[in-house]
């Protein structure tokens, strides 16, 4: 039995609405005389929302708020941009907004349901993410999400409920000056190539204007999919790398993908670093890798960061050392190397070094006092020993030692010795006792 309506006004009127894909069937019944009944016919809705797909996306500009509801909205399959709830947009719709060099802050907290909202630019067959949340915290589980919209790109939006959720979506959108320094490299398929060296050329990077990449593409590491980041990319040039991180503050944190296409299934995560402590970060080291990409986030107000990428150049043999100049920072680690400590060598307190050695020449150019340094740059316990040759490097005398140097953490040491003009000087870096691994080794 249908739902009957009485009607008393003349002219038109409207009936509805019905549920969206719901067909009905329309009678006009006299209330007195059934002669006079006249059926209307049977009529059935579309079958989605209009908006129900991106390639539907209603417009929307700065200062408009626009009105809408994502009930009998389908699943897109669309990779979220968003920390928390599905893997995919499931019942979203979409909106546009053209890009006018403005920051953008799209606020759904007026919805009357638990919202998740998504950012993407490209094309609705190839969306690349840019930005996205679930719940802002500031209107409870209902969401808010801003971006840099440069001038001329087209951004696809997607609104949708927290799982099932579904409802009245209110979105508004305000716009500011945008936010600078611009980062371009912010999304992993826009990910910034840098030069593998064989010494540490920094390559610099600010996370101010960043936003976060989440989901799966392949950005959705646990905890880092809900911070601002930037993406690079490098090529392996030898069989180890060595990545390294500074900043002013700690809070810093990286993730390293194999690259490839972006895609759950082919990008694994080779390492991550969690809450780096301290003002350099070293000896991440990376295997026999040929092509890689890597985000780094931040977790709080430490936005300014350089990244350093690096061959590993290390030789345990005495007489083919790797020379390092004045200012020069090097990678080095001494694990699966030879203990190639000379007999009679320099003397320490505490156990005998029994674990790998490297050896690094150096130089002097002029007279000087040169310091050799794994103060605070070290991932184990180092000792340093500085060798002069007498006459060769067969025959060598120590010059100058250290262990644990005060104030240096874990152990890490610091070397000054007087050095002639023209003589070579040869730099072993070990552990204590049977200690071994990654290290920076600086010379000033």
């Amino acid at each position: 039995m249908g739902v009957e309506q009485t009607v008393t006004t003349t002219g038109s009127y409207v009936m509805g609405p019905y549920p969206i894909a719901s067909s009905t069937s329309q009678f006009l019944r006299h209330n007195v005389n059934a002669t006079c009944d006249v059926s209307l016919g049977t009529f059935s809705g579309a079958n989605a929302l209009c908006n129900d797909a991106c390639t539907g996306a209603l417009p929307i500009i700065c200062g408009q708020t626009v009105t809408g509801t994502n009930v009998g909205a389908t699943a897109d399959g669309t990779p979220s941009q968003c920390a928390g709830g599905e893997a995919t947009v499931d019942n979203g719709v979409w909106w546009t907004f053209v890009g006018d060099d403005s920051f953008v802050t799209l606020d759904l907290c007026a919805s009357s349901f638990d919202t998740r909202v998504h950012v993407y630019q490209g094309s609705c067959a190839a969306l690349v993410g840019v930005n996205g949340n679930d719940d802002a915290g500031s209107c409870g589980l209902r969401s808010i999400v801003t971006f840099n919209a440069v001038l001329g790109t087209t951004y696809y939006i997607a609104v949708e409920g927290f799982g099932t959720g579904s409802g009245t979506i209110s979105m508004t959108a305000t716009c500011g000056p945008l936010c600078t320094p611009f980062v371009a490299n912010d999304a992993c398929g826009a990910a910034e190539v840098i030069a593998v060296g064989t010494t540490c050329v920094q390559t610099g990077g600010n996370l101010t204007c960043a936003g976060a990449t989440a989901g799966t593409n392949p950005c959705g590491l646990g905890t880092f999919n809900t911070y601002p980041d930037a993406w690079y990319q490098f090529t392996a040039t030898a069989p180890n790398i060595f990545v390294n991180l500074t900043y002013a503050v700690p809070g810093m944190q990286f993730a390293i993908y194999p690259a490839g296409m972006f895609t759950v299934a082919s990008d694994v995560l080779l390492q991550r670093s969690h809450n780096i402590r301290g003002a350099n970060t070293c000896g991440r080291d990376l295997r026999w890798v040929t092509r890689i990409s890597f985000g780094v986030d931040a977790s709080c107000e430490c936005n300014v960061f350089h990244d350093r990428v690096q061959n590993l150049e290390v030789s345990d043999i005495p007489c083919a050392p790797i020379a390092i100049g004045c200012g020069g920072v090097r990678f080095g680690r001494t694990t699966g190397y030879l203990n190639s400590l000379p007999v009679g060598g320099c003397g320490f307190n505490g156990a005998a070094s029994t674990g790998g050695v490297n050896w690094w020449a150096y130089t002097a150019l002029v007279d000087e006092d040169v310091t050799v340094s794994t103060c605070g740059l070290s991932l184990f316990n180092t000792r340093l020993s500085i060798y002069t040759q007498s006459p060769d490097c067969n025959n060598l005398q120590c010059l100058a030692v250290n262990d644990d140097t005060p104030g240096c953490p874990g152990g890490s040491s610091e070397v000054v010795f007087g050095a002639f003009a023209g003589q070579t000087y040869l730099i072993a870096v070990h552990g204590s006792g049977a200690d071994a691994g990654n290290y920076q080794l600086s010379t000033t």
